[in-house]
């Protein structure tokens, strides 16, 4: 693809906003974050120096308020406060860690852009190849992601109350992956076939419904996936084996065992977070504990939720199945009682 001047100057206008909300949404994260730490281990950080006896004792009434239910409007504030205290603090951390790392991936975004900007120059209006620029963009912008500190692991004891304080805001950052996925069908149900094939196709061999379709396994549906079978009409067309992948995936995200991550919305949120850079460490974290990769764990959540959308499809069409089988099943003992008949 070529583009000129104009458009690039709006490729660069556009990647800088999306930056931008990334940053604020990444505060967030962390914001997220050190409300659970505070709400839950306000001893170990009063312990180690982290808050001062005063924010101890706020956290500890701001959870005796949360656990009754009662409201108090000094202390929440207070407590809110004290929360984006913390985050700053580790922010400030984060950016001390990493400055030196950090002033290299700015002089080379810097380069590049003006780089850029001299070779549109150079040109006018004539066109540009935006493909190598995007690359080198995506390289840079992957080091800068790296200098992010995240709680990684710890982070993952509380995923399911952080994704629910984001909600739409992490929900968001998912919409890529799902739509890659919408895209990408085949080959995202390919690229991790190895974690749930033999579960799908265990299911799929028990079931004497799923016989007559003629798929017997993940691969068949993969096969159909690539001559075109959508995922909705997957649900329509092969309920059964879609409720064997649907299954299967769910058993698999449970299994990630991410605390308070057990549902489509929860998970959606979940990868949502884990696009923040803070997220990116406890992504790796979740990655190394359930033995898979961080883009086959993130492909594993994605297909998940967006199976999701179609569970309710899939389940009409797996009850007309079951009717069927069931009248098919009566027509043969009827005939069979007539034949002994005779």
């Amino acid at each position: 693809m070529k583009i000129t001047k104009r458009q690039l100057q709006q490729i660069i206008k556009e990647e800088a906003m999306q930056v931008h909300e990334m940053k604020l949404f990444n505060e967030s994260v962390r914001e997220a974050y050190s409300e659970q730490l505070l709400l839950n281990y306000p001893n170990v950080l009063l312990e180690h120096g982290y808050i001062s006896r005063a924010t101890y004792h706020r956290a500890k009434r701001m959870k005796t308020l949360n656990e009754s239910g009662l409201a108090n409007l000094d202390i929440q504030e207070g407590f809110f406060d004290d929360v984006k205290a913390m985050a700053k603090k580790a922010g400030d951390v984060a950016i001390a860690k990493g400055k030196e790392a950090g002033g290299a991936a700015m002089a080379k975004g810097k380069e590049l852009g003006k780089a850029g900007m001299a070779k549109a120059k150079e040109l006018g209006d004539t066109e540009i190849d935006v493909k190598g620029a995007r690359k080198r963009m995506s390289r840079v912008g992957g080091e800068a992601g790296e200098l992010a500190a995240g709680a990684g692991e710890a982070m993952l004891n509380f995923m399911g109350p952080m994704a629910k304080k984001l909600g739409d805001k992490a929900t968001k950052f998912a919409a890529k992956k799902l739509k890659q996925i919408d895209k990408n069908g085949p080959k995202v149900m390919a690229s991790i076939s190895k974690h749930i094939g033999s579960a799908v196709d265990a299911t799929l061999s028990k079931s004497k419904k799923a016989a007559g379709s003629g798929i017997k396994g993940l691969a068949d549906l993969i096969t159909k996936a690539k001559e075109g079978l959508t995922f909705e009409q997957m649900a329509k067309k092969e309920p059964i084996a879609f409720m064997a992948t649907y299954k299967a995936l769910e058993q698999k995200v449970v299994g990630m065992k991410i605390k308070g991550v057990n549902t489509p919305k929860s998970a959606e949120a979940t990868l949502g977070i884990f696009q923040s850079p803070d997220g990116q460490k406890a992504l790796a974290a979740a990655a190394k504990k359930s033995s898979m990769s961080a883009p086959e764990l993130e492909t594993i959540l994605g297909l998940y939720v967006f199976q999701a959308r179609y569970v309710p499809i899939a389940t009409k069409a797996a009850a007309q199945v079951q009717e069927a089988f069931m009248f098919e099943n009566r027509i043969k003992r009827s005939l069979r009682k007539k034949l002994k008949r005779l």
